[in-house]
């Protein structure tokens, strides 16, 4: 077994490890903006990356390889793909439920929301996506196959949002 594995189930298991158990990225929460990842890669002395947000909405990356193994991380990040998201313009965005975003900064905030009167008939002729849909999903089982073979611990990350912040965006602030 790996010694990023037996670090987390010795912490889990309320033993003292090597060291402190590393994450960066392995989970929605605990993942960085591009900007600063940037400023990481130049203070460590690492080569330019040509990395894309995984995230548009908030401009989160996942550490590459390289990153990793500097910093010894022990967890990784698999999960599906986050919600579609379509370019209007270079500020404008949309969303594949219909949520009009624009650019704020690294970041994209709400700027129109699809829902303008909450009825049974607008909400029946959303197209909603399918979560359940395996096509969401084709290249998990590759990608966890090929991480079980490295040291990770694998952290499984379904991007969501609460219902209520969800809710919100759907219908509007106002």
């Amino acid at each position: 077994m790996s010694k990023n594995k037996i670090r987390f189930i010795k912490s889990i298991n309320h033993e003292t490890p090597d060291r402190v158990p590393m994450d960066l990225g392995a989970s929605t929460v605990s993942t960085i903006e591009i900007d600063l990842y940037n400023d990481l890669r130049k203070f460590l002395n690492l080569p330019k990356s040509e990395i894309k947000p995984y995230c548009p909405y908030f401009g989160l990356v996942e550490p590459e390889k390289d990153i990793a193994e500097y910093l010894d991380l022990d967890f990784k990040r698999i999960g599906p793909e986050l919600f579609k998201v379509f370019k209007i313009n270079n500020n404008k965005y949309i969303d594949e439920l219909g949520i009009i975003w624009k650019k704020n900064g690294l970041n994209l905030e709400v700027a129109d929301s699809p829902i303008k009167i909450l009825n049974r008939k607008t909400i029946s002729s959303m197209k909603l996506p399918r979560y359940n849909d395996w096509d969401r999903m084709a290249d998990i089982k590759a990608e966890v196959n090929n991480d079980l073979k490295n040291d990770y611990v694998l952290v499984g990350d379904v991007w969501a949002t609460c219902i209520v912040t969800l809710a919100i965006r759907l219908l509007g602030y106002a």
